[in-house]
């Protein structure tokens, strides 16, 4: 670690102890690639920045991007009490939500927290790239044709995690789950023989195995594996455990959906895909253009003692 960087943390770590004085421009509710997108062109455009993620795996997304040696970033799973602390310390004049399509928990906590504080909030929505999956919002069957390609693959859409493990009851045949490892428990509650034919990829990380474990799901049925994953990866597992069905949420391009889908269609299995919780387009913006013109109405306070 540099001295620069050295030098940051420190003054971070006293602003920590004193709160309520200002010490950043923004927080960014980060641990997504929006997230890292986010903090680059923020940065280059000259704010001063404080982002939020709840794992180490989070942080490391952040690696790399411009300006990450001048922002501090804070890792711990927070609840809205949490929140409200770290905003009371850092008094930022605004909040970028970029957590995840589908962590719903987080967004609502957030915002929840900033209307509080009266710190402006803003959700930046992932681009949902239907043109490029084709997954659409009904609900019940339907058929994916990816652009010049004549073979189906069948999909059913499911709003939650309950609605597709219901669906998932009626179905035979071994399941490969890719939705993560927060809703593990509910399937294993609704498929008395999951542990016998579904299995399920994760994040290669403790808490996931953990989570997955503590659901009742044996060792050899979970895959601790971080993306991304490439078409024939995903093609790899299939015919390995003789999958013959995946679950995937509609999480986007970013997500790895587009080469799910393509899995699913050349190994001619069929998908249960999970919609995406609706965002509010009153409180969202799904590009950095948008985010910049939303940032343009944020009143800034002098701030010269910027980290």
């Amino acid at each position: 670690m540099d001295e620069k960087m050295v030098s940051c943390r420190k003054k971070m770590k006293n602003t920590l102890e004193q709160p309520g004085q200002i010490r950043c421009d923004g927080v960014i509710i980060a641990g997504t690639t929006e997230g890292r997108q986010i903090m680059d062109a923020l940065n280059r455009q000259g704010y001063a920045l404080a982002a939020t993620v709840a794992t180490d795996l989070g942080a490391q997304v952040l690696e790399g991007v411009y300006g990450r040696e001048h922002t501090q970033i804070f890792v711990e799973r927070r609840d809205e009490e949490g929140f409200e602390r770290l905003f009371e310390t850092l008094a930022p004049a605004f909040v970028v939500d970029a957590s995840h399509p589908f962590a719903a928990v987080v967004t609502e906590t957030v915002r929840r927290a900033c209307l509080k504080k009266k710190i402006p909030y803003v959700r930046f929505a992932r681009p949902e790239g239907r043109m490029e999956t084709e997954i659409r919002p009904d609900q019940g069957r339907t058929e994916f044709v990816s652009a010049g390609e004549n073979n189906d693959a069948e999909l059913i859409y499911a709003r939650d995690a309950k609605e597709a493990a219901d669906i998932l009851k009626k179905l035979p045949g071994n399941i490969l789950f890719t939705t993560g490892a927060n809703t593990a428990s509910v399937y294993v509650s609704a498929l008395k023989d999951f542990n016998e034919r579904a299995y399920i990829r994760v994040l290669d990380t403790k808490a996931s195995v953990e989570a997955c474990r503590a659901a009742g799901i044996k060792d050899s049925h979970i895959f601790p594996q971080n993306p991304p994953f490439s078409v024939e990866d995903n093609l790899a597992l299939i015919r390995k455990y003789h999958i013959r069905v995946l679950v995937t949420k509609d999480s986007g391009r970013t997500g790895g959906v587009p080469q799910k889908l393509e899995s699913i269609k050349r190994a001619g299995i069929l998908g249960v895909v999970l919609s995406r919780p609706a965002e509010n387009p009153k409180t969202s913006v799904s590009s950095i253009d948008a985010l910049t013109e939303w940032l343009s109405g944020i009143k800034m306070e002098k701030r010269p003692d910027r980290f």
